[in-house]
């Protein structure tokens, strides 16, 4: 869920919507958007996604919302397991080309996290990224991977992100490294610049997309969930 501009923005697994003033249900499958002075959904903004949400994020700037998770599709429209839809009664897809670390052997490359910040669009999830995009255009700006001993070849998906305006914080169940600049999964090859340890939580600066290294704490958690 997120607060924007008088209206609450919620992603999930469904398909129909009613409340406040609502005398009969509104499809909107995957998004929608309740008033946040009395609960009635808006009819007229309808995200059709065709799979679950896991993360959405309205943008501070009221223009627009994202959407990460397992869906292929925004009202019929090519949107690969993340969307940025305008807020405006035309529910527009914004063009993102979202990277992706290892699509073989049946994964699919769901994301479950993200978050705007500034200039950047942050993305989570699978084989085990979190990358940023500009906002502008959506562009891919920086990726990390997390990556486990390489005798088994492990890392961790990224499950949430936050932030405090300066650092933007992202956790997920890795616990070993994670590869600055790296961009596939699970051999990261030789493109990425630096290298440092995580465990479970890491922080990445808000304007520059660099690691804060510094930032390391070793959490502990059930069999790595």
């Amino acid at each position: 869920m997120d607060v924007q501009d008088g209206w609450l923005y919620i992603g999930g697994a469904f398909t129909h919507a009613t409340g406040g003033t609502a005398t009969s249900e509104a499809y909107l499958r995957g998004g929608a958007r309740f008033s946040v002075t009395d609960g009635t959904p808006d009819r007229t903004w309808n995200p059709e996604l065709n799979g679950t949400v896991m993360s959405l994020d309205a943008s501070k700037n009221g223009d627009r919302t994202y959407f990460a998770g397992f869906f292929n599709e925004a009202h019929g429209v090519s949107t690969d397991k993340a969307a940025a839809l305008s807020t405006d009664s035309s529910v527009a897809v914004i063009p993102w080309n979202v990277m992706f670390s290892n699509r073989t052997g049946g994964r699919l490359g769901y994301q479950q996290a993200v978050l705007e910040v500034g200039n950047r669009v942050w993305l989570g999830g699978a084989e085990h990224s979190i990358v940023s995009y500009n906002r502008s255009n959506m562009a891919l700006l920086s990726s990390s991977i997390t990556k486990a001993a390489a005798s088994y070849q492990a890392g961790g998906d990224f499950q949430a992100l936050a932030t405090d305006g300066t650092a933007v914080y992202a956790s997920c169940h890795c616990f070993y490294s994670v590869y600055a600049g790296a961009k596939v999964w699970p051999e990261v090859g030789t493109a990425w610049t630096s290298v440092d340890p995580i465990y479970s939580t890491g922080a990445w600066s808000a304007s520059t997309g660099q690691i804060i290294s510094h930032f390391n704490p070793r959490l502990a958690t059930s069999r790595g969930a």
